[in-house]
């Protein structure tokens, strides 16, 4: 009855099956819904920025710039405090994740060094299990 004379026939209409089946509860999560599908119509998605810090007004507008320039939407910057990264972001688009923290990059040194120990040892052993007349 409250909106029943400004909202439109559905819209009220779907108000009271809400309520008739006692789903008005649902309001909060049916808005975030409408409101990701009204973004990815008018051309815009939202990007969650993690870093180790509170990133300052002009470092968002860098990185939505950024993004801006090499991503087909406009990105909607939804940053993250994560203390717990000792440097650099982690940017997610969806269910993409692209992580260029330090610890990530700490952790892809440690793999390619392990990987050349591995290729070293591997070739001089190779080295000598061959003998010269091969």
């Amino acid at each position: 009855r409250v909106v029943g004379k400004k909202g439109t026939e559905i819209f009220v209409n779907f108000l009271r099956v809400l309520a008739r089946h006692s789903r008005l509860d649902l309001l909060p999560a049916i808005l975030k819904e409408s409101q990701l599908i009204h973004e990815k119509n008018s051309g815009k998605q939202r990007v969650k920025v993690t870093s180790a810090k509170k990133l300052n007004e002009t470092e968002i507008k860098n990185i939505q710039d950024k993004l801006a320039a090499s991503l087909p939407f406009t990105p909607i910057i939804m940053p993250e405090v994560n203390p717990d990264l000792i440097g650099g972001i982690v940017i997610q688009i969806g269910d993409k994740v692209y992580d260029s923290s330090l610890r990530s990059r700490l952790k892809q040194l440690r793999d390619r060094l392990r990987q050349r120990s591995l290729n070293e040892i591997q070739s001089g052993r190779d080295r000598f299990c061959h003998s010269e007349g091969n």
